[in-house]
């Protein structure tokens, strides 16, 4: 974990140290540190609660990457030409396509973690087990699968979608137990499981969380 910030020294380090000569790199750092800041978790930021990933409030670095891959791409083919190389031209025309050739692929392999909600929780819970949104979430979707399995009267659909959604919404519980959906969620999945003495319990405490963050609301208002 380490290594990225002594990486993101040395390079403030060296921007620092080219100032006197050329401006842009500190001041392409400083626009991308500026734009993914808010990113990184360090504030608690309200739209996090409801932003499918978070990486969309990264997009705003974007930019600034192409703004110096730009200039590193110019400054090599300058340098080339400097040398008198005849391929300067060849490689500004050559660099930038292939840059883009090359996203193609990779927007394609990303897109697939994108291709229903389902697919995008499950993704998040494979690359980080202890996210408690992603479980939630993904609960609230197989339950909703499950209620729409039950109006077509297919009762092990049911049971399957209720048993994977308790799952997870017991593993939210465990890694945020002060959240009321996740009580919520396990109270539905128990009712569809026909654990209704279990499912009442858990909506007990689902109303108590809510009450207690109502009044902890009303007393900050």
């Amino acid at each position: 974990a380490w290594i990225p910030l002594v990486l993101m020294l040395a390079l403030l380090a060296w921007t620092v140290s080219v100032w006197r000569s050329t401006r842009a790199p500190l001041l392409l750092l400083l626009w991308a540190c500026a734009a993914l800041f808010p990113a990184l978790g360090f504030i608690d930021v309200w739209p996090f609660r409801f932003s499918y990933v978070a990486d969309h409030f990264a997009y705003a670095a974007m930019p600034a990457f192409a703004t110096a891959m730009v200039l590193l791409v110019a400054a090599a083919a300058e340098r080339l030409q400097d040398r008198g190389a005849a391929q300067a031209a060849t490689v500004r025309r050559a660099v930038f396509p292939a840059m883009v050739a090359a996203c193609i692929p990779l927007s394609w392999i990303a897109s697939v973690k994108y291709a229903d909600i389902e697919s995008l929780w499950c993704d998040t819970i494979a690359r980080n087990p202890e996210a408690w949104l992603a479980h939630n979430n993904l609960a609230t979707e197989l339950l909703a699968r499950a209620a729409r399995a039950m109006e077509q009267g297919d009762r092990e659909a049911v049971r399957v979608l209720a048993e994977e959604a308790l799952v997870h919404a017991t593993r939210a519980c465990e890694l945020k137990p002060d959240e009321r959906t996740h009580p919520s969620n396990r109270s539905e999945a128990l009712r569809l499981l026909g654990r209704r003495d279990e499912a009442l319990e858990d909506i007990a405490r689902a109303i108590a969380l809510a009450m207690a963050c109502f009044q902890l609301y009303t007393a900050f208002t």
